[in-house]
């Protein structure tokens, strides 16, 4: 299964600190969509999944106001072009689940899938913080 997971996120590659941020808000965005839909046969904790999403949440809130500014500028490079390939990426994933009818296998390939968004998330935090 190819998803198309974005070739940025595969690759060491530098990021600008307005960019990581535009990034990381598109990701935590399809990330909570994707936790949302009906993962009742995954068998997965509902409290876990509950909490995850809280921080989701309060990840984008923080993320929110910084994101709507660097749009404003509009100053943004490789942003712009990871950004739509990570709509293609994630809209793949909901039509692979979408395809399996929600069951617990296609779920485990989605959370492996998200697992990997999350150790590339951690990369990205490195260019916000400097």
């Amino acid at each position: 299964m190819d998803f198309q997971m974005p070739e940025e996120m595969k690759q060491e590659q530098q990021f600008q600190k307005e960019d990581a941020i535009l990034v990381m808000y598109e990701m935590l965005q399809h990330i909570f969509g994707i936790l949302t839909r009906d993962f009742s046969s995954t068998g997965w904790s509902e409290t876990i999944i509950e909490d995850l999403l809280e921080e989701l949440y309060g990840q984008m809130n923080r993320l929110q106001p910084i994101q709507k500014e660097i749009m404003q500028k509009q100053n943004s490079t490789t942003g712009d072009t990871i950004v739509p390939h990570l709509g293609k990426y994630y809209f793949n994933l909901m039509q692979y689940l979408e395809s399996k009818e929600y069951d617990r296998c296609a779920w485990t390939v989605v959370q492996v899938q998200i697992l990997t968004n999350f150790s590339f998330l951690m990369r990205l935090t490195g260019y916000v913080r400097d």
